[in-house]
């Protein structure tokens, strides 16, 4: 088997083992949380993991898949540019939610009936500045076709 083609194939293993991952983790945290909390503290799981996927998806949107495009489309000498500058907007788009956030955790979790959200939103603030590291790394490997040290 010639190399380039055992080189898609290791990645596709790996690929496929990440989602297999993804989809048991999920399913056990799934069952895990709905035999722990109660049908209130599940709502607000809910209602929380909702909206930190649709800011987890705008992260997507705007940082990974233009990250990846440029830096495989681009010479050597823009990577490193590339890649910077992406951190350090990432860096500002995790600075902006987490401001915004914090401004609104109380009020939404009021106009959704939710009083355990703000606890979840505080939380997500900081955790969101440190996933915004996580992200890029976990971008550039991407980028580079490095699928181990994402699974």
């Amino acid at each position: 088997m010639p190399k380039k083609q055992s080189y898609w194939i290791q990645s596709g293993k790996f690929t496929l083992l990440e989602r297999i991952s993804v989809l048991i983790f999920g399913v056990f945290t799934f069952i895990l949380l709905v035999r722990i909390l109660g049908k209130e503290e599940y709502g607000a799981w809910m209602l929380f993991i909702s909206l930190a996927t649709l800011l987890e998806t705008a992260r997507n949107g705007f940082f990974k898949n233009p990250l990846i495009r440029f830096s495989n489309t681009e010479n050597e000498s823009e990577k490193g540019l590339i890649q910077s500058t992406s951190l350090v907007l990432n860096f500002i788009f995790s600075l902006s939610i987490s401001l915004l956030l914090s401004l609104i955790a109380i009020p939404l979790s009021e106009a959704w009936q939710s009083p355990s959200l703000v606890q979840l939103l505080y939380i997500f603030i900081p955790t969101s500045l440190i996933l915004a590291l996580f992200f890029h790394l976990d971008y550039i490997q991407r980028a580079n076709f490095q699928f181990l040290g994402h699974f």
